[in-house]
């Protein structure tokens, strides 16, 4: 078990680390869109892929961090509650 400020580095890392990858893929997309027509086709093919990618993978971090965060707090509830009963 990994001390608690560990545990908590580890979530922020995942939210945050979600936000850069969703946000490079809307460059990435925005990007593609500014290219000019000899070389749309090459810029089409390579970057709305990669923007696709990129978007899932960071969605998926900042879901997996925010349920992780919801979890551990909801434990944390769950031991104040039942310790002040007693």
């Amino acid at each position: 078990m990994l001390p608690h400020h560990i545990e908590q580095e580890g979530r922020l890392v995942r939210i945050l680390a979600g936000c850069v990858l969703i946000h490079a893929a809307e460059q990435a997309y925005a990007h593609m869109n500014l290219v000019q027509f000899p070389n749309y086709e090459t810029a089409a093919h390579v970057l709305l892929p990669s923007s696709i990618i990129l978007l899932v993978l960071g969605t998926l971090l900042v879901i997996w961090g925010c349920a992780a965060e919801v979890r551990i707090r909801r434990d944390i509830s769950a031991k104040n509650c039942s310790s002040s009963s007693v």
